[in-house]
């Protein structure tokens, strides 16, 4: 294990740069001692030789942005432009040279972002990038030192198709009970089936929903916890 005098984080001997931080590894680990055994755990001490460096990194509040989101849609594109700047901005100060980036063009993901208002599947890949570089560089990066790491891309995605497909069987259940109600009159099979059938589907619709929003959050403090590893004086931004 080499000991990072940039974060204090410890990287395996491989390694030529810390998975933390993107500085060069010199020197040599030193663990801490916790009762009998040895830990490689390491919590930067801003008093200490080794101070992580101010950096341009912020957090998020997701809570904020998800309110926001719900009253106007246009808040959930300003809060996705400014997770790949955050992103961005996380690939620039820790340049991570020997793992996935997570590096995302500006003018690129703008373009899918307007496409994205006219046709879902440009939002469904803006989305994908999203999730999946987050979920590969925390995955590269020392995964054992934050608690929370971001589902991948390919299930977010996934859930997304899922959602989909639940919202046109309700679309569709409700059509048929319509139909047959309004051309032979309901019956009690009607009532009997196709009306559960809908229930069900609205009630799976609404927890599938759920999940997504609790999805979008545990990214977020992904991220959070990412930021604090490498500053842990990042300013929180309530909103712009």
């Amino acid at each position: 294990m080499t000991y990072c005098t940039n974060c204090g984080a410890f990287n395996e001997d491989k390694y030529k740069f810390c998975k933390n931080c993107g500085e060069s590894l010199y020197g040599d680990p030193k663990p801490q001692q916790v009762g009998a055994q040895t830990s490689f755990a390491y919590t930067p001490d801003p008093k200490g030789p080794y101070a992580p460096k101010r950096t341009n990194l912020v957090r998020r509040n997701f809570l904020i942005w998800f309110v926001l989101s719900m009253a106007t849609g246009i808040f959930n594109y300003i809060y996705m432009y400014y997770n790949f700047e955050d992103l961005n901005e996380l690939d620039k100060q820790t340049p991570n040279k020997e793992g996935p980036s997570l590096y995302v063009d500006p003018s690129k993901m703008l373009i899918y972002m307007v496409l994205g208002l006219f046709i879902p599947f440009f939002l469904w890949v803006v989305i994908y990038w999203k999730y999946e570089k987050l979920h590969k560089y925390i995955k590269y990066n020392n995964p054992e030192n934050q608690r929370t790491i971001p589902m991948s891309g390919k299930k977010r995605i996934a859930l997304y198709i899922v959602s989909f497909v639940f919202a046109l069987l309700m679309t569709g259940a409700g059509y048929v009970i319509g139909y047959l109600g309004f051309f032979y009159s309901y019956s009690t099979i009607i009532l009997g089936v196709f009306i559960p059938l809908v229930i069900v589907f609205f009630i799976v619709a609404i927890g599938i929903s759920i999940y997504t929003i609790i999805c979008d959050y545990r990214w977020q403090q992904a991220y959070n916890e990412r930021v604090l590893l490498i500053d842990p004086n990042a300013e929180e931004k309530m909103l712009f």
